[in-house]
């Protein structure tokens, strides 16, 4: 079996590379088995030679040349370790100077590889050609493979064997599906529905067909002038309450500006290697969604860190 590793995060502080490299070490000595490792971003520095460690803690210079001993190739990504000031003398030895031309041979090499299908043309389509555009790049910057338009109509689990809509098949060794969505029975059937399945509202006020009775979140459906809906999330499940909150409020104590949703939304992207992008826009804009995304950065993971922190801390 031909098995690629692709690492990102540094050495020391999180212990993803270290666990990868203990997995990668297990499989090279193997019979049969031909390993090789990829690093890239922060895990460039894996290879730097000369780590001193505290006594009886793990050194992954050492568990690299482990990983090289039993015929296990590995490369460092080129311009990574000049971003880096990391020079070819220093890498360990065992490794050497790779590139992306080269990650992407071997991805092709690898009896393994991940695999995305996805019904639509591309992802988060509701955001426009530029965004969906950017978030394809990034996905298949991590060594995966994109397929759009590919509807699952069967999934065969003894044979591990899924068909598509457009007559294409593949197999599969790992399968994580996400079956369509739907809302929940409660709501299905109760004459909130209408023919989409999911309740219908007033995109503003949130409000179904019956005077003073609300719907929000994912167990409705705005449809915007595109022709497609308004994405589920929490952002604007939560901006949806609020406004419905406040209007209640209004019509109770008959003081106050009514208030309407807007369609503004934004959502973190994580891409890994202790980074994350950012799309933020107008979902409501016409003739369609106005959403810039913001490259993956540090900081955009750790501000999707700490909006969590302050939500659990609020109500937990």
């Amino acid at each position: 079996m031909k098995t690629l590793f692709i690492l990102n995060d540094p050495p020391y502080g999180t212990e993803r590379s270290y666990n990868a490299l203990r997995l990668a070490g297990a499989v090279a000595k193997r019979e049969g088995q031909e390993v090789r490792v990829f690093l890239m971003g922060d895990a460039s520095a894996c290879a730097k030679a000369g780590q001193t460690v505290p006594q009886g803690f793990y050194n992954l210079g050492r568990m690299l040349r482990v990983v090289a001993q039993h015929q296990g190739q590995i490369g460092v990504c080129g311009s990574c370790m000049d971003a880096r000031g990391l020079l070819d003398a220093e890498l360990v030895e065992g490794t050497r100077r790779s590139s992306l031309e080269e990650l992407t041979d071997w991805t092709l090499w690898a009896d393994r590889v991940l695999d995305l299908y996805a019904a639509e043309p591309g992802p988060m389509g509701v955001a426009g050609p530029a965004v969906s555009a950017g978030v394809r790049q990034i996905v298949e910057s991590k060594g995966v493979r994109y397929h759009p338009e590919h509807q699952v109509t069967k999934v065969e689990p003894e044979a591990k064997k899924l068909a598509f809509a457009n007559g294409a098949e593949a197999t599969y060794d790992v399968l994580v599906y996400v079956p369509p969505h739907r809302a929940p029975a409660v709501i299905r059937q109760s004459v909130l529905v209408g023919e989409t399945g999911w309740a219908s509202v007033d995109r503003g006020t949130l409000e179904t067909r019956f005077p003073s009775v609300f719907a929000i979140g994912d167990v409705v459906t705005i449809p915007l002038t595109m022709g497609k809906p308004l994405p589920k999330a929490g952002v604007f499940a939560h901006r949806q309450a609020e406004v419905v909150a406040a209007n209640i409020m209004r019509a109770w104590s008959g003081s106050g500006k009514p208030r309407a949703f807007d369609g503004h939304g934004e959502c973190f992207l994580e891409t890994g290697d202790g980074r994350a992008g950012f799309g933020t826009g107008n979902f409501y804009a016409e003739p369609t969604p106005q959403v810039a995304l913001k490259s993956p950065s540090r900081w955009w993971h750790w501000g999707k860190v700490l909006l969590e922190w302050r939500w659990l801390r609020q109500y937990f």
